[in-house]
């Protein structure tokens, strides 16, 4: 005896009291290595337990049987109520304490507190699944489900499978979680009542309605204002209902997968093509030829959404009223139309690209002030063909509509609004000799060489008259230049007619104004830059620019012909020189 307590108090190993509770207060695991007497210890114990909750399970019996040590590991750690006594496991405080904190600690209570309704809806309450580990009667008593399905409303389908049959409890659930409707029994999916609630709360549940109620048009009525994508689920006779797509139509968060999964019937409906226009133009693609051949359909596209004329009848993009109408809401929708009226004047006037009186060459005087009219010749990118860009359109409307332009004695000549000809069989070919003057152009009809852009007249013959006219009056050239990408770099270029249009000005002794589309600055946060990252477009903002320019310019008496670069764009893009 005397030896063994000699071994008890020794400095060897995690023997003497002092040294085990330093050792476990740095690692409470390490109170397995403790002799059975200080395991046994309550305070060496604690102080393990509160390092490592853990530990609790290297304490003696008896301390496995003091609530005070258990409630102390469950409190960190509910699953470790599993070390606890059957006593322990008895204590309602403490059982109760361990399952709010995680729902699976109910396995390791006693019999009698997994048939305890406090405690099962404790554990319910954190997580449905905690019907697992109730008694059987517990899992079959309605009151408690009726009570756990407000906290966890798919309680009912882990408790017991005779709940999906019960109306109430299903009823119950789906008015707080409607996608539970999957849950339900057959019965209680074709059940009006049940299905609706399920929807008011989530109209996704539509997918787990019976095939009947998908066919009820105020059922999918419901759920497709709440939610068009919907109208998936719906029987092919819904899908045929007027009221019903048109409400998915006009929902807030409408896209394009709607007209998607119509029937081809409403694709032939006007109201409902329509509807789908006004919120994406491109729904007029899925529309019957019928729908795409209607004018009083494709006017009020046009009026609406401009874009949506790509997908209009080749017959209807002939037509005068409808180009008229779709120019005056946006000038870029001329590119959509047929050729033969493009350079319609009333087209052209209406989409504020000219004035009546704009093809003249003849010079003019105000009217008011009796100073001549400076002409503007712009230079561009053809801008009327359906694939082109859309800037010279944008820029030329934002140009007319400046406060300098408009107020100086200004004339803008725009030659994307003429269809003319050419002696060029390239059309853009730089070393064809013809730059417009009587001796180089070879175009035939010598009656049209009159220098006003009609449709006879060769078009380098026709913008070098109104590069002389500029020239006379003290106007200038502005030539509009877009960038190109290659191999993640932006660099400017003109286009190949432009290429031409600067060389002749340069030939007549015309300003030019080098107009850069405005890109985008923070190129460097792009891993792979492209044209579309970049770019920005023209706004009035760059106008001024423009007009600041031409300012400096008269202000300055005219007297420079160098080229200047206006809106210059401030990138680590290669810049070529002109």
């Amino acid at each position: 005896m005397e030896n063994d307590e000699c071994h008890e108090y020794s400095c060897s190993g995690f023997i003497v009291k002092e040294v085990v509770l330093a050792v476990v207060h740095y690692d409470g695991a390490l109170l397995r290595y403790a002799s059975p007497r200080l395991r046994n210890d309550k305070e060496v114990v604690m102080a393990a337990i509160e390092n490592q909750p853990a530990a609790l399970q290297y304490a003696s019996n008896e301390l496995k049987n003091d609530v005070c040590v258990v409630f102390a590991a469950v409190q960190k750690d509910s699953r470790l109520l599993q070390y606890a006594s059957e006593k322990v496991r008895n204590n309602e405080e403490v059982v109760l304490a361990a399952v709010q904190n995680e729902f699976s600690a109910l396995q390791f209570a006693s019999e009698e507190l997994k048939n305890n309704k406090d405690i099962v809806l404790a554990a319910v309450g954190k997580d449905a699944r905690a019907f697992w580990y109730a008694s059987e009667n517990m899992r079959n008593s309605k009151a408690v489900v009726m009570v756990a399905v407000q906290k966890q409303p798919e309680a009912p389908f882990f408790a017991s499978d005779k709940f999906n049959y019960d109306k109430d409890v299903v009823l119950a659930a789906v008015q707080n979680d409607g996608l539970l409707l999957r849950d339900a029994s057959p019965r209680l999916q074709n059940d009006k009542e049940v299905v609706m609630a399920a929807i008011e709360n989530q109209p996704a549940a539509l997918e787990f309605a019976s095939d009947e109620l998908k066919n009820d048009a105020g059922v999918v009525f419901a759920a497709v204002q709440k939610d068009f994508r919907l109208l998936q689920y719906a029987s092919e006779k819904v899908r045929n209902n007027k009221t019903v797509l048109l409400a998915a139509v006009q929902n807030e968060f409408w896209t394009l997968d709607t007209f998607a999964v119509a029937s081809d019937a409403l694709e032939n409906d006007a109201d409902v093509v329509l509807a789908a226009v006004q919120k994406d133009f491109r729904a007029l693609q899925y529309a019957s030829e019928k729908i795409r051949n209607s004018k009083k359909v494709i006017m009020a596209a046009a009026q609406n959404q401009p874009a949506a004329l790509q997908y209009a009848s080749e017959k209807l993009l002939s037509d005068k009223e409808i180009a008229i109408a779709a120019v005056g809401k946006d000038p870029d929708a001329i590119k959509y139309f047929d050729e033969s009226i493009k350079n319609d004047p009333e087209i052209l006037i209406a989409s504020g690209m000219f004035d009546a009186n704009h093809e003249s060459s003849t010079l003019r005087l105000n009217i008011t002030t009796h100073a001549l009219v400076k002409k503007i010749v712009l230079s561009t990118r053809f801008s009327l063909h359906s694939q082109s860009t859309s800037e010279a359109t944008r820029f030329t409307k934002l140009l007319k509509e400046n406060d300098y332009i408009k107020e100086s004695n200004f004339k803008i000549y725009a030659p994307n609004a003429f269809d003319k000809k050419t002696c060029d069989p390239s059309w853009t070919d730089f070393d064809h000799p013809c730059r417009g003057t009587d001796d180089t152009c070879q175009y035939n009809n010598i009656l049209t060489k009159t220098g006003q852009a009609t449709d006879d007249c060769c078009w380098r013959y026709s913008f070098r008259r109104q590069l002389e006219e500029a020239r006379v009056t003290r106007g200038f050239m502005l030539q509009l230049v877009e960038c190109e990408s290659s191999e993640q770099i932006l660099f400017p270029e003109l286009g190949k007619g432009q290429q031409i249009e600067r060389h002749m000005a340069k030939q007549v002794g015309v300003k030019i104004f080098h107009v850069h589309r405005p890109v985008c600055m923070d190129s460097e946060s792009i891993p792979s830059p492209s044209l579309e990252h970049f770019e920005a477009g023209f706004d009035e903002s760059s106008i001024e620019e423009v007009a600041s320019a031409i300012k400096c310019w008269y202000a300055q008496g005219c007297s420079s012909l160098d080229a200047i670069d206006v809106v210059r764009p401030v990138t680590t893009c290669e810049v070529f020189d002109y």
